[in-house]
């Protein structure tokens, strides 16, 4: 039998047992070291003033308590928005705490911190822009074929709009900008000038406009190519021509050396499609001549090919 003394520990312990508390909580919560997450709108996101998000606040990782929340003017500090929120155990994570479609253009900054400031806040900055506008402008690719060449931008849905476009190009490990396009009350204020001595790829248009229309345009360096057909003996001729390309620093065309010519021949006139027929290279002056075997009437073309800096041309057709 137990002693009077151990059955007397039992039964304060038992007691002691039942008198702590107990709650059902996350592990976040139990700990109490989380920080609410502003989830929308999101920490340097830039939104349409008519599509402008409400102010959500996850507060999964919080402890409960009282937070007290504002939106201010990023430039002014003004609150324009504020107000507190009592989170426990009733609520989902995830809360909407405002309506922001109120707000006018411009930079803003979100704050949710615990009522004396025991949770450490958190913020996000956020930008509203007029919605996107109908004026769009379109830029043909670019032929340089001198030391300068005009390029004349299309505008469309510009009636009465005035607007800006930077033109870049990728330099080393930055963007330098190249002049720029305009439209004034709708009208072109006319031609972007590219200069030879400028570098040859995609120049990429963008507005100045916080939601302004954005394209981009290729620059290449022209070429030409000619070809003309011998007199037939036999059934055999030679086809010949010349391939040349601007030298931005002859301020001229000069012959393309070492250069694939793809020769290709069809049956007809019209209505029949090009076959491939041989390839032959250009010697260093650009020139290039190959034979050519046929008991009939064709007609042949021959074309080089584009690189990153120059376009590639297709002669006119010769019959032999």
């Amino acid at each position: 039998m137990a002693s009077p003394r151990r059955v007397l520990q039992t039964v304060l312990l038992t007691v002691a047992v039942a008198l702590v508390p107990t709650l059902a909580v996350s592990a976040a919560n139990a700990v109490g070291t989380g920080s609410p997450v502003i989830v929308t709108p999101a920490d340097g996101e830039s939104y349409y003033s008519h599509e402008v998000p409400d102010l959500v606040v996850d507060f999964g990782n919080a402890p409960y308590g009282s937070y007290d929340w504002s939106v201010t003017d990023a430039d002014s500090n003004q609150v324009l928005h504020s107000g507190t929120f009592d989170y426990d155990a009733a609520d989902p994570d995830q809360n909407d705490l405002a309506d922001l479609t109120d707000l006018g253009l411009g930079g803003y900054t979100a704050t949710i911190t615990s009522d004396g400031g025991t949770v450490t806040s958190s913020f996000g900055t956020f930008e509203l822009g007029p919605p996107p506008v109908e004026c769009q402008i379109e830029v043909a690719a670019v032929r340089v074929v001198g030391p300068t060449t005009a390029v004349y931008p299309r505008f469309h849905g510009c009636e009465g709009q005035t607007e800006t476009w930077a033109v870049r190009h990728r330099v080393g490990n930055g963007t330098l900008t190249f002049g720029t396009f305009k439209v004034v009350n709708g009208k072109s204020a006319g031609p972007w000038r590219f200069k030879d001595s400028w570098p040859t790829g995609v120049y990429a248009i963008r507005s100045r406009e916080m939601y302004g229309y954005n394209t981009s345009t290729v620059v290449r360096l022209v070429s030409r190519i000619s070809l003309t057909a011998g007199t037939k003996v036999g059934g055999h001729f030679r086809i010949s021509g010349d391939v040349t390309r601007y030298v931005p620093s002859a301020d001229g065309f000069r012959g393309w050396a070492n250069r694939p010519v793809a020769i290709s021949y069809k049956n007809c006139a019209a209505g029949c499609a090009w076959r491939f027929l041989g390839t032959d290279h250009t010697d260093s002056t650009g020139h290039f001549s190959s034979t050519v075997t046929s008991s009939q009437a064709r007609y042949y073309r021959a074309t080089v090919g584009s690189t990153t800096s120059v376009w590639g041309r297709t002669s006119a057709p010769v019959k032999r």
